[in-house]
């Protein structure tokens, strides 16, 4: 799970920084292609990461929340 978020977080750092610097409409969009993955692919990994790192149940369960 870590690797998975590592790796998806810096694409989508790498892309931001990439749309944040590019002035063609044709690359700004491509790079908005590339952005979505990267950054809702980090979520699913990362709750399940912490709800499995918390003891007692009402605490996993405001956790996922």
């Amino acid at each position: 799970r870590g690797l998975t978020i590592i790796l998806f977080a810096l694409l989508s750092t790498a892309v931001s920084l990439f749309l944040a610097s590019a002035n063609h409409p044709h690359s700004r969009c491509a790079s908005l292609f590339l952005i979505l993955p990267g950054t809702y692919r980090i979520a699913p990994p990362l709750a399940a990461w912490i709800s499995n790192n918390t003891s007692p149940y009402t605490t996993r369960a405001t956790t996922i929340a």
